[in-house]
């Protein structure tokens, strides 16, 4: 006669080892979907902060090349702020890039030797991460004004119509 119940040990039973084996794959799934996750929301912010420098960088560089063609401050001051309209960005993670500095230094059209009129410009932008969480124990909150990034970027272009000598 054959013993059922020993027989039916021997199909069903499951080979050593093999049940904690399974327990550390869930376990290396889990982390390796958290680790997963927290690179995807960093390389996210990280994007978003680049695109807002990339933006503020063309369209500081626009402004200040527009108010250097100008012939005195007051045209150099609207021809920037026209450029830095023509920059137009989504305002919700990227604001508008906003000419926080202009100086028109032509020195009254007749410059000292070896000195070149130029105009300088700076503009200022704020970027918003769109996950503003730490990692590691590294927070954004150090870097965050607010929850907000602030970007400024500075150009000095020579003022190109502008008489050198009299």
């Amino acid at each position: 006669m054959i013993n059922t119940k020993k027989s039916a040990r021997r199909i069903l039973a499951v080979p050593a080892g093999s049940r904690n084996q399974a327990g550390i794959h869930s376990m290396e799934i889990v982390f390796t979907a958290f680790l997963m996750i927290t690179m995807a929301a960093t390389a996210v912010n990280a994007s978003v902060f680049i695109f807002g420098f990339m933006c503020l960088d063309s369209a500081c560089r626009d402004a200040c090349r527009a108010a250097a063609q100008q012939t005195d401050s007051s045209h150099a001051q609207l021809a920037a702020k026209k450029q830095l309209n023509a920059h137009a960005t989504n305002g919700v993670w990227v604001t508008q890039p906003a000419l926080s500095n202009l100086t028109y230094t032509d020195y009254g059209g007749s410059p000292p030797v070896n000195k070149s009129p130029f105009v300088t410009t700076t503009c200022t932008l704020s970027v918003t991460p769109l996950l503003q969480t730490g990692f590691l124990g590294v927070s954004l909150a150090n870097f965050l004004n607010n929850g907000v990034l602030q970007l400024t970027r500075t150009y000095t272009f020579p003022i190109v119509k502008t008489k050198f000598y009299s």
